[in-house]
């Protein structure tokens, strides 16, 4: 259980299995399937023996709560699970524990209500496909950072050192995805971050470099088959 913010670690596994989330900040997991943007209303569900690694912004904390792979019922693949405000204080309670506790006790309750709560939990498993090759990963993370970047194809293959051509068919290649593909669904996994955050509608629309939050908002039903605002936080954080 860890309530720090931490730097970019290497790839690595843990035996138990690990549910992550963030109370301020920024945070990313990596996994073999690809990047996965955590907000502070939803958790990351890794299970044990799957490789990750955590990127966390600076002045960010990430909470993590650790769980043997015998008293919890979740996939067994990576995914994301939605937070209700009572889980979300489990959690953040859970991590300021640190360490076990022992059978029994009031902390056990809690552990085990959260198990409970964990298993009704809406999974989701938008995720961006990562490419292996450096200079792609470069061009990830830079539409990480600024999704509402309007760079056209050939923009985009400068940035990578790579032909247009090269670039098109790396892409397709190593996610499975045209570019315009791959890069929409980098702009919906950034979206879905920020809406279950609490962010207005318009402020996400913005920041993707939309004009107005009906065409947002027709792209986002579009393609997760629900309106934004469905999304948006109502937590008390969140002050909607």
């Amino acid at each position: 259980m860890d309530v720090a913010g931490r730097d970019d670690v290497p790839m690595h596994q843990h035996t138990r299995g690990q549910l992550l989330t963030t109370s301020w900040g920024t945070v990313s997991c990596e996994t073999a399937d690809g990047l996965w943007p955590i907000s502070s209303n939803n958790a990351l569900w890794i299970p044990g023996g799957q490789m990750h690694r955590s990127t966390v912004s600076s002045g960010a904390q990430i909470v993590i709560i650790y769980f043997a792979a015998q008293t919890v019922q979740l996939p067994s693949a990576a995914c994301f699970l939605t937070l209700t405000p009572l889980v979300r204080e489990m959690m953040l309670h859970l991590a300021r524990l640190g360490g076990d506790y022992a059978a029994e006790t009031r902390h056990s309750r809690i552990a085990n209500l959260l198990i409970e709560e964990l298993s009704e939990a809406v999974v989701d498993r938008l995720y961006v496909a990562m490419p292996a090759d450096p200079r792609l990963r470069r061009v990830a993370y830079i539409m990480l950072e600024e999704p509402g970047d309007r760079r056209t194809l050939s923009e985009w293959a400068d940035v990578a050192s790579m032909s247009e051509r090269s670039l098109r068919r790396q892409i397709e290649r190593e996610t499975g995805m045209t570019f315009g593909r791959w890069r929409q669904q980098v702009q919906l996994a950034v979206a879905l971050r920020e809406l279950r955050s609490g962010v207005p509608i318009k402020i996400v629309a913005d920041k993707l470099g939309y004009e107005s939050i009906a065409a947002f908002s027709t792209m986002f039903k579009k393609h997760l088959g629900r309106p934004p605002g469905r999304y948006v936080s109502t937590s008390p954080e969140s002050g909607h």
